[in-house]
């Protein structure tokens, strides 16, 4: 049988494995994220512009993005 001060080591020891886990999972994602290096504008026929933007890593495929109006 485990004895107090033991059972709590062993809550305390299970609940930091926890907290590191999840800010490893939440940092995650900001570590890997890119970072927009460079944002180039050009003036297209017809009020348009043309955006060209430059990463420093690969970016993950658009989901999806349309505008009718912008």
């Amino acid at each position: 049988m485990h004895s107090s001060a033991q059972r709590k080591l062993i809550m305390t020891r299970i609940l930091s494995i926890i907290g590191v886990s999840l800010c490893i999972a939440m940092l995650s994602p900001v570590l890997q994220a890119a970072n927009l290096k460079t944002l180039d504008v050009a003036a297209l026929p017809g009020d348009r512009i043309e955006l060209k933007l430059a990463f420093d890593a690969p970016v993950p495929a658009p989901r999806g993005y349309t505008t009718a109006q912008p």
